[in-house]
């Protein structure tokens, strides 16, 4: 079977085990919410937007109730997955300012959880990535570089994902560097009074990074 068809058959078997997990546990249990998070993922994955933003905001609200409570105090791993998943929906939508607030969200969380972890920087190359889609380099630069020498010091520089993080990194010190360059030679050509030939071709390049580089969701 093709992987669309084994995506379409695992469509079937999450719907299934969601009717019948209910059943058993009632909607508001950790496992129905596990089962929604999972089975909204793949309805994105099949472009069903709308069904999967439902069902991950269902697995949401059941893990805000859950953890609310019994000395977790909103805190724990499987609630920053939600807003993690949640700013993850929103970001491919074109959301970039409602996923960045919930990626921030997702990220302090797991900062308070796991303080240093792979997961961590994952959050911050993803906030990178929005805040590039939303030409706010700074921040961008800001969480990348977060990101890497969170990695350097976990993994090492020789592990793939570090490696990943260091090219997210470049590509965006090139952006800054080439709007650099193209700011002074403005400001040389408005002293001349415009008659500065700027020389220097600069690709604008896509709005849009690489998100091999800069996603790991």
């Amino acid at each position: 079977a093709s992987i669309p068809s084994r995506k379409y058959e695992a469509k079937e078997m999450y719907k299934s085990a969601l009717n019948i997990r209910t059943d058993i546990f009632g909607k508001e249990h950790i496992q129905v919410s596990n089962t929604m998070n999972n089975y909204g993922l793949l309805l994105f994955e099949l472009c069903e937007y709308k069904a999967a933003k439902e069902l991950l905001l269902d697995a949401f609200n059941i893990r805000q109730k859950i953890f609310n409570g019994n000395n977790y105090n909103n805190l724990h791993p499987l609630l920053a997955e939600s807003l993690s998943n949640l700013a993850y929906w929103e970001y491919h939508q074109g959301s970039l300012s409602e996923s960045i607030t919930l990626y921030e969200q997702a990220l302090a969380m797991r900062k308070k959880i796991f303080q240093s972890n792979v997961i961590v920087t994952n959050t911050c190359l993803q906030l990178s990535a929005a805040y590039y889609k939303q030409r706010n380099i700074t921040k961008a630069v800001q969480y990348a570089e977060e990101a890497y020498t969170m990695r350097l010091d976990l993994l090492g520089e020789l592990h793939a994902d570090s490696l990943a993080a260091k090219k997210a990194l470049e590509f965006l010190n090139d952006k800054v560097s080439a709007l650099q360059s193209r700011k002074q030679l403005e400001q040389q050509e408005r002293r001349a009074g415009g008659r500065v030939v700027l020389e220097q071709g600069m690709a604008e390049g896509s709005l849009v990074i690489g998100e091999d580089a800069m996603e790991n969701h």
